[in-house]
């Protein structure tokens, strides 16, 4: 049975960082989803609700109180050679009870297919299993190949497919769940 404790604030990497999300890096942060929206939308659904500045700070001010009460733990990814932020990874749908949770991830255009979130989810799962964790689950749209990969790439297997689990802009989608 999983104990309920606190994720560490920082994970370091070979070439990137996770951070727990800062207020002050909301500017920044805003800024890289407005550039990735339409790469974002097609399959996540917060990014409509992020379009300012102060959307994004009331995220991170949301994700930290969640932090807080250890239901919910959101890292910003950024490289380690130059403080960019280049996406977002977290821990979500935690069951503590069952030592159970879900891994989610994001990262901007153009810095996809270099390795950045594989990485950032080895991170993760690394603190998940320290933690106590027995199940890391990742679930994706079956249409998005390229979280997909990222799970397979991590050694996660694909155990189920969920027929129309849920509505994606407007329409039923399948869920891969790894």
């Amino acid at each position: 049975m999983t104990v309920i404790r606190n994720f560490s604030e920082k994970l370091m990497g070979k070439s990137i960082c996770l951070c727990k999300n800062e207020e002050s890096a909301a500017e920044e942060m805003f800024n890289v989803i407005a550039a990735n929206r339409d790469q974002l939308t097609e399959f996540l659904p917060w990014p409509d609700k992020i379009k300012t500045v102060k959307d994004q700070l009331n995220y991170i001010k949301m994700t930290n109180e969640s932090w807080k009460q250890k239901a919910l733990f959101d890292y910003g990814v950024y490289l380690l050679s130059n403080q960019k932020f280049i996406g977002n990874v977290g821990v979500h749908s935690i069951e503590w009870r069952h030592s159970r949770c879900e891994l989610g991830y994001w990262i901007a255009k153009d810095m996809s297919g270099r390795g950045f979130i594989t990485e950032a989810v080895q991170l993760l799962q690394a603190e998940c299993f320290r933690l106590g964790f027995h199940r890391i689950e990742i679930r994706c749209s079956s249409k998005n190949e390229k979280s997909a990969i990222v799970a397979l790439r991590n050694n996660f297997v694909l155990e189920g497919y969920l027929k129309d689990e849920m509505i994606e802009n407007g329409q039923f989608r399948d869920t891969l769940i790894f």
